[in-house]
């Protein structure tokens, strides 16, 4: 019996292999709209649970990543309630995405009160890389020259930034907004050589002087109390800067803004508003335009957030939320700017997946497919040690000293030089393989339970 169980769990490991094969149909209406948010950024959204949720611009299927969170960054990172900075798929000292990459707290970082980008802000006022940019911290042993690479990629303290309310690290600039309203910039300059922080000047008046009243910061986008735009754009570059327009003049309700300056310091098209009546709008072009664009199809909301390229996200007043992709040709003709229509959708559940009572991240999300739950599988083989191989519709799986050969479509596999039927052929869903629900606890051994409440399946394995 011990070994028909091994058999099991090594035949039906093969469900985690990724091939590209015609999607079977999910049945999408069978999954409930997110709700019980209180706070988004970018993909991502919190819940009043502290549950950290994401999803993607194809799908819209938010999956749980993470628990007991109290601050989230689109970049993703997360702030625990202890003050603990988590990231996930994501490359270690960069924003840079990496896939199946599962949640791991950052090592020296604590007391941790707000996130952006590459930067964490501590409760003592001190600006900290999560990991990384020895060119613009103050000298430490990690930074030391002959340092190792792994050592560099420690967080470490940005220049000598203190008493920081705010930051944010997704501009062309890092930004960070002092207790006193003076405005933080640091970064590279035109010849690619690293600056330290240096305080943000108003060319604007009659002497040059530091620019404050500054009320909220947002990627690249200065905002004053009396709804004065600065664009922190690369012609920022010494730190001076002057107003670029009055939103105020533009909306008169406005409410709040979530700005956006590309990666090349260039555009900041598509920065959303917030009206006092729940509309949200867009700007292209403001200053030539002399006007804002109507996002149509959103009403009741409290919170927005902009992505970039045309992309966002809003938070509506009952806690749902909807969510919009990126515009392609971005870079193109700005005719297409002014024709692109914003279509948002409305982000739902997907299928959570708890292993061991942790939030487990995979490569493809669970579906529901003709009614049942189909569960991909391959980042807990390969969290078990197992490796999968295919080559010419051949698939191999390696699990110990154990080892199986099957063919892409067919009721039958070589278990250790033995024939055994399947009982049913794996489901293929958008070029990942997927498998029922049911076969998770023949082939793992696991005790599984399905949270329908809160759309989760938790797997228990001894």
């Amino acid at each position: 019996m011990r070994g028909l169980k091994t058999r099991l769990l090594i035949l039906f490991i093969v469900g985690a292999v990724s091939l590209s094969m015609t999607p079977a149909s999910v049945n999408a209406a069978q999954l409930p709209v997110l709700d019980g948010i209180i706070s988004i950024d970018g993909n991502h959204a919190l819940d009043k649970k502290g549950v950290l949720w994401s999803w993607n611009e194809k799908t819209f299927e938010a999956v749980p990543i993470l628990d007991q969170v109290k601050k989230i960054s689109e970049s993703n990172a997360a702030i625990r309630t202890d003050g603990s900075v988590w990231t996930w798929g994501r490359k270690p000292g960069t924003t840079s995405s990496l896939s199946n990459v599962q949640p791991s707290q950052v090592e020296g970082l604590d007391k941790v009160i707000d996130i952006s980008g590459n930067y964490a802000l501590k409760a003592d006022g001190t600006v900290w890389s999560i990991g990384g940019l020895c060119e613009f911290q103050i000298q430490n042993d990690a930074c030391r020259e002959g340092s190792s690479k792994e050592e560099q990629l420690r967080p470490g303290r940005i220049g000598e930034l203190e008493n920081i309310a705010a930051i944010e690290g997704n501009g062309y600039f890092p930004i960070a907004l002092a207790k006193d309203g003076t405005v933080w910039i640091w970064g590279y300059d035109k010849y690619g050589d690293s600056f330290l922080p240096i305080t943000v000047l108003d060319k604007s008046s009659m002497k040059t002087d530091h620019l404050k009243g500054i009320s909220s910061i947002s990627n690249g986008t200065l905002v004053t109390s009396s709804w004065n735009v600065y664009i922190m754009n690369r012609y920022s570059l010494y730190g001076l800067t002057e107003p670029s327009f009055n939103l105020a003049k533009l909306a008169p309700n406005v409410s709040a803004v979530s700005g956006f300056v590309d990666g090349m310091g260039d555009f900041h098209a598509f920065s959303f508003v917030l009206t006092k009546d729940g509309k949200v709008s867009y700007w292209i072009w403001p200053i030539q335009d002399k006007k804002l664009y109507p996002v149509k199809g959103l009403d009741q909301v409290k919170m927005v957030s902009a992505i970039g390229e045309g992309a966002g996200t809003a938070l509506h007043k009952d806690g749902t939320v909807s969510s919009w992709g990126k515009l392609s040709q971005y870079y193109g003709d700005d005719k297409y700017k002014y024709n692109y229509k914003i279509i948002p959708k409305k982000v739902v559940k997907g299928i959570g997946i708890r292993l061991n009572n942790k939030y487990h991240l995979m490569d493809a999300q669970a579906a529901f497919i003709n009614g049942s739950v189909f569960v991909p599988v391959r980042g807990l083989i390969e969290s078990l040690g197992g490796t999968v191989s295919y080559s010419n519709d051949i698939v191999t799986v390696k699990y110990g000293s154990h080892s199986i050969i099957m063919e892409v479509w067919k009721n039958q596999a070589t278990v250790d030089g033995n024939v055994v039927k399947l009982t049913a052929p794996v489901q293929i869903v958008k070029g990942s393989t997927m498998i029922p629900l049911r076969f998770v606890a023949q082939a793992l051994g696991a005790n599984v339970v399905w949270d329908g409440k809160n759309q989760e399946v938790h797997l228990t394995i001894k």
